[in-house]
């Protein structure tokens, strides 16, 4: 099997140019992303404040983005 060219810096690169026209498109084209969005920008900052303990901050964190995660 022959090398690929796009390697190292490059691949990342490519890759990262890839996923943010993959964000773009998705906020243009799904409503559903973009009320996830925005239920996301508003909770992440609201456990900040909810939280009591940095375990529990991490905890509450970890659920939001474990979501985008399973979404994505």
């Amino acid at each position: 099997m022959k090398p690929s060219e796009n390697s190292g810096i490059r691949r990342f690169y490519y890759a990262t140019k890839y996923s943010i026209q993959g964000f773009r498109a998705a906020y243009k084209e799904e409503q559903a992303f973009r009320y996830e969005l925005a239920a996301m920008l508003l909770l992440v900052p609201a456990a900040v404040w909810i939280a009591q303990s940095g375990v529990q901050l991490a905890l509450l964190w970890g659920v939001v983005f474990w979501y985008w995660h399973l979404k994505l």
